[in-house]
């Protein structure tokens, strides 16, 4: 039966008996994604009394009833009926309360200008070994401004968690960071915090860094760093990544050696 090239609807065909089926089947795809919104998205496993209408974006790894509709929207009309999304579609996430647009492989949170950060950590740093900041779960981005002096020579690294700061991924064996971007210690896959900038030098730091889907579990977390050694005019700058998808919730700043003061921020939207 043909059928539509954007919504796969199907297309009626001259005298075709029970033209009703056809035309009402094409209804009930577009009542599911026209003027209304998806549940939750990244869910694998369907629930276990769905009432009609209900509409979910399947996660990565799809079980039972879902299995084989991997990023696929599932909603239920008397049974689970699936939509293989288009690259450009959009749809509003109830349980993140954001649009998220499909890119042909994954879905992502739409970041809007009118988007507003929200302070989450401001604070002087004295003598201060780490900086924690927890209780992340509920944003998907995360921005870090500082103003800061290492009382010396020291990288500046980025540890984060996935329960919330009872601990921090530093083992090897931990998931790691890849890197891109300027030369340097900040490229090592040895460790699994992320490095900005270098730890050559002990001049006074100007850092920027901005993480995103940090709470996604089926993404990876992206960061991208800027880094100015102020003594030297150094400009290091980089984008690093998460390999494994895993949803996290906090992030620690500190330096590889010695104390770091001065001022740090710490938003999120």
């Amino acid at each position: 039966m043909a059928t539509t090239p954007h919504l796969a609807l199907s297309l009626l065909a001259p005298s075709q008996a029970q033209k009703e089926v056809t035309v009402n089947e094409a209804l009930f795809r577009l009542d599911a994604i026209l003027n209304s919104g998806a549940i939750s998205r990244g869910t694998n496993a369907p629930p276990s009394s769905p009432q009609e209408g209900d509409l979910y974006i399947i996660g990565s790894a799809p079980t039972g009833l879902w299995a084989g509709k991997a990023q696929q929207i599932a909603y239920f009309q008397q049974i689970w009926r699936f939509i293989m999304p288009n690259a450009g579609m959009m749809l509003w996430v109830i349980a993140d309360n954001q649009h998220v647009v499909y890119n042909g492989t994954s879905w992502n949170i739409v970041l809007t200008g009118a988007t507003s950060w929200t302070t989450v950590n401001e604070q002087t740093v004295t003598a201060g070994t780490a900086v924690d900041v927890t209780s992340l779960g509920g944003f998907d981005a995360v921005r870090i401004s500082a103003s800061l002096s290492v009382s010396t020579a020291a990288a500046l690294q980025i540890r984060t968690s996935n329960d919330n700061g009872t601990t921090f991924y530093s083992a090897a064996s931990d998931y790691i960071w890849g890197h891109a971007g300027t030369s340097g210690n900040e490229h090592s896959l040895a460790a699994s915090a992320m490095r900005i900038g270098t730890d050559s030098v002990s001049t006074n730091r100007k850092i920027a860094v901005e993480m995103t889907q940090l709470a996604d579990a089926n993404l990876p977390t992206i960061a991208r760093y800027h880094v100015l050694h102020e003594g030297t005019f150094q400009l290091y700058q980089g984008m690093a990544y998460r390999a494994a998808n895993v949803a996290e919730n906090a992030i620690r700043f500190f330096t590889s050696a010695g104390t770091m003061t001065g001022r740090i921020k710490v938003e999120a939207m």
